[in-house]
């Protein structure tokens, strides 16, 4: 599933953050995001792409990647 997390600054309405997105990749899924957060997208195709973005090397504070990902995302209706 992909998501948005709250927004770092103040926030009292929880807004999602404009520029952070997360795919929950664990099995069987991280039920302790629910309720703080939305769920609004699945991954359809190229899981392979996930498992291997899940594989970069973060940041161990921020838990950002080391380098960019770039990626072409295509909307549904």
């Amino acid at each position: 599933m992909v998501s948005m997390p709250s927004s770092d600054i103040e926030n009292p309405h929880k807004f999602a953050s404009p520029y952070e997105f997360f795919i929950v990749v664990q099995d069987p899924g991280a039920y302790h995001l629910d309720g703080g957060y939305t769920a609004f997208g699945k991954v359809i195709q190229g899981m392979d792409v996930v498992d291997k973005i899940s594989q970069v090397e973060t940041d161990d504070q921020s838990e950002w990647p080391k380098r960019d990902i770039k990626m072409k995302v295509e909307i549904l209706k």
